[in-house]
């Protein structure tokens, strides 16, 4: 069953004395549009004794306000007229512009939105409940990136949240959001205050990677093969298997595996440092578009940080790569 689900179940049993009722309808999928099939999953619900159908959220990344206001039109000509949105998260903007569309949604532990039935909007979750929030939750990028470069950067345990915005080259706004993510997730609380405010995390660094390991996803958003043009112009950093290569005994992959950002990935083609190639050949490399730059965490090295590194290939079924990620892991130094 979708954590999400089981969150939602939980959640209603708290705010309904008989609980949700909730039946899987798969085959949902075959009357609506293919697109809104890959974006939710759907359930029937009786809540306070009328029946809904629930577009449950596949990704934790929402769709906008706007976006969800066409797909619940959709299902409404389609399933029934009475249609509620399920996510796991919600920023607040785009809950007041649900909530002026008179879109239903619920947010477990969080909100809940049915007009003229039931509202309840908390600023923070009950306590206790985020820090064992499904499994498929992922943070932001920029929380991402917090993340990995604490856990490998000792000196980022006294830095500002001013400190953390110039070294990673986000926006203060965009940290503010960060430190309230990571709070959500039970991860760190405010230490100081206004520009002197540190990220104070709960627990240790080991402890940290395996709290949050599930909720990391790969930072790898695309691969392509292309030909280096001007290698002299271009600051490459190795991932994938190469970087792992690199630090354990496996063997090297038949072409070289580099890492760098989306946005810099495009730059380099579109100023002829990079030509992307439709299939590999001799002279090509493989590279890697991450969803953040790489040398924010690695800093002036030409390798990948090891914590990405395994985020990028935890998914691959090769035992050797497998075993190769178990040693590269053994190798990092969380104190």
């Amino acid at each position: 069953m979708n954590k999400l689900v089981q969150n939602l179940i939980h959640y209603m049993g708290e705010v309904l004395p008989e609980g949700a009722q909730l039946q899987h309808k798969p085959d949902a999928s075959n009357i609506l549009p293919v697109f809104i099939g890959q974006l939710y999953d759907v359930y029937n619900a009786l809540l306070f004794g009328k029946d809904y159908a629930l577009l449950v959220a596949k990704k934790r990344e929402p769709p906008s306000a706007s976006q969800m206001e066409k797909h619940v039109m959709m299902a409404r000509s389609a399933l029934k007229p009475d249609i509620v949105v399920v996510l796991p998260a919600l920023p607040s903007y785009e809950r007041n512009r649900l909530v002026q569309r008179g879109i239903p949604f619920i947010v477990p532990y969080r909100q809940i939105y049915l007009p003229m039935v039931l509202v309840d909007f908390r600023e923070k979750a009950r306590r206790g409940t985020i820090a064992s929030v499904n499994v498929s939750d992922e943070l932001s990028a920029p929380a991402h990136a917090v993340v990995l470069l604490y856990l490998q950067r000792y000196e980022t345990a006294s830095w500002s949240l001013a400190q953390w915005a110039d070294k990673l080259r986000y926006s203060r706004m965009t940290l503010s959001r960060v430190r309230r993510e990571l709070e959500e997730f039970g991860l760190c609380e405010d230490v100081g205050q206004a520009r002197a405010v540190v990220l104070g995390f709960t627990t240790d660094r080991r402890a940290l990677w395996k709290k949050i390991e599930p909720h990391l996803r790969s930072p790898v958003r695309g691969c392509a093969y292309a030909r280096i043009l001007n290698p002299d112009k271009l600051s490459l950093v190795k991932g994938g298997l190469s970087a792992l290569a690199q630090q354990t005994s496996i063997g090297d992959p038949q072409h070289p595996v580099f890492a760098m950002s989306l946005s810099a990935y495009q730059t380099a083609l579109a100023e002829g440092k990079l030509q992307q190639l439709p299939h590999a050949d001799e002279n090509s490399v493989m590279i890697e578009k991450w969803r953040y730059a790489p040398n924010i965490i690695c800093g002036d090295k030409e390798l990948a940080d090891p914590l990405s590194v395994y985020l990028s290939l935890r998914e691959n079924p090769d035992e050797r790569i497998q075993q190769a990620l178990v040693d590269l892991l053994e190798d990092v130094r969380w104190q």
